[in-house]
């Protein structure tokens, strides 16, 4: 009897921690790990740097992520946690960077009761990027009522590595995807712990760019992820077709542990878990999540192009000046894509351009980007509620909706700040009840066969239907073609 007295006083304790309505001091809340205090906000508080997973250092350097070990007293969850390791050339100014990086953050609304929450996935190539970053800061999300969750995970070599001493060691754990499995883990934190900041578990939207578009896309795509969100945002995540497997990703590791002095394939795990971080953070060691066959049998598309990605509710689209890709990507590269009579089909197609360049950013969006967003959203639409856009205002460069999203563009113009207002309300509605209802604009139409229809996010909203149609089908066609060349693992999910 006074076992059970204490565990129900016990349970009372851990319920009056949730966070009260409003703060005469700093916050302070209780998660399975432990106390924190954050900071008091105009809209509500945040938490930063809250640990999510043990840090992945030393002889943990490559391997899943792990809870964190309970904390005693109050842990202080007031400034950002270190970056993870960036590649090296590609590093920004911001937060320090370290291994033990996997921490996330928290914006929380006043008064907030079983809220809707937002986790952010960032982009980068999968080789920089911060959860952190002052453009993804949640003060907007969380004056709306919306609890938002950034969060850092590996990147580059230390994020997506493999080598065969890791495979030999690794028993049937999945291999090289350590990124991705942060990912997993932050979800997995927000499904355990985010009902004490007042967030609804149960009501999770994924959202991510460029990088982070196509992790989210990915995580639709995998069983592993099942029942960690409700709905889902792809902003630019194109279609995923060029993952490596794993052989060639182990490649890779040889080379890097060659280049380190180690014996290549010969290697052992405890040398490479010994190396400098600066021998495996290039730009070249691990672009992005492989086809393990363990936690990833095959690429996102193949998956949806059979039916057998999560039902959830998803937004899906890209900008119109994602051609601004090509200062990084040489344009040649982009033709390189294509044999010669596609080639041929794409000059007439764009208008008998014959110049090659301008050939590469005429086609790039369509042909990386949205024509990509529109081949999902077709294959997904008899399945679940599908929504497609294009944002469309200005320039519209690669990543140019972010600031939007966020209401983070500073200093601007009120063109665009009305623009920023409306935009964040689209995804605020969508977070909400699934429907991205947007200011000032017609009813946002689900994709449907026989109802190609897009939201273009231009100064006002407006519906589109057959926009770029006889473009996008030939990307579709050509989607379709390499996803013929592609042949699943074994564990090809089922639905």
């Amino acid at each position: 009897m006074l076992k059970a007295l204490s565990i129900y006083a016990t349970a009372i304790l851990f319920a009056a921690a949730a966070l009260s309505p409003g703060w005469a001091s700093d916050p302070v809340t209780t998660i399975d790990s432990g106390e924190l205090r954050g900071v008091v906000t105009a809209e509500g508080a945040v938490f930063k740097g809250i640990p999510f997973a043990v840090p992945p250092v030393g002889a943990l350097r490559w391997t899943s992520p792990a809870r964190p070990a309970p904390w005693a007293g109050v842990r202080n969850a007031t400034a950002f946690g270190p970056r993870c390791i960036q590649a090296i050339g590609l590093a920004r100014g911001g937060t320090e960077q370290s291994e033990d990086c996997l921490t996330l953050n928290v914006w929380v609304p006043r008064a907030a009761k079983k809220a809707p929450v937002m986790v952010w996935i960032y982009g980068g190539a999968y080789l920089t990027g911060e959860g952190s970053d002052p453009l993804f800061e949640g003060h907007a999300f969380a004056r709306d009522g919306v609890v938002l969750v950034t969060f850092n995970y590996r990147l580059g070599g230390l994020g997506f590595f493999a080598h065969p001493a890791l495979s030999a060691a690794s028993g049937e754990k999945p291999l090289g995807n350590y990124g991705l499995e942060d990912q997993i883990a932050a979800l997995e934190w927000v499904q355990r712990n985010i009902a004490r900041f007042g967030g609804d578990p149960s009501n999770v939207t994924v959202f991510g760019e460029s990088a982070g578009g196509s992790a989210v896309l990915l995580l639709t795509a995998l069983q592993r992820a099942r029942g960690l969100f409700a709905k889902a945002i792809i902003e630019s995540g194109g279609a995923g077709l060029t993952m490596e497997d794993r052989a060639q990703r182990e490649a890779r590791g040889v080379t890097i542990a060659t280049r380190a002095g180690l014996a290549g394939a010969s290697a052992s795990v405890a040398q490479l878990r010994a190396l400098p971080v600066s021998a495996i953070a290039v730009a070249g060691a691990g672009p992005g999540p492989i086809i393990d066959l363990r936690l990833v049998p095959a690429p996102a598309a193949k998956v949806y192009d059979a039916h057998a990605q999560l039902r959830v509710p998803i937004m899906i689209g890209a900008n119109s000046g994602e051609d601004s890709l090509l200062g990084f990507v040489p344009y040649r590269s982009v033709l390189d894509w294509y044999n010669a009579r596609e080639v041929a089909e794409l000059r007439a197609l764009y208008g008998g351009e014959h110049d090659d360049e301008k050939l590469a950013h005429r086609l790039f969006a369509d042909a990386r980007m949205l024509g990509p967003a529109r081949f999902l959203a077709a294959r997904a639409a008899s399945d679940m509620p599908v929504y497609l856009y294009q944002f469309d205002y200005g320039a519209s460069p690669h990543g140019g909706e972010i600031p939007y999203v966020f209401e983070t563009l500073g200093a601007a113009p009120d063109r665009a700040e009305a623009v920023a207002r409306y935009v964040h309300a689209c995804w605020v509605a969508f977070a909400r009840v699934g429907v991205p209802s947007c200011p000032g604009a017609p009813p946002w139409r689900r994709y449907a066969a026989g109802d190609d229809v897009m939201m273009r996010l231009q100064q006002s909203p407006a519906l589109a239907v057959g926009y770029r149609g006889t473009l996008l089908d030939w990307h579709d066609r050509y989607l379709a073609r390499r996803l013929a060349y592609f042949v699943p693992g074994p564990t090809m999910p089922t639905q």
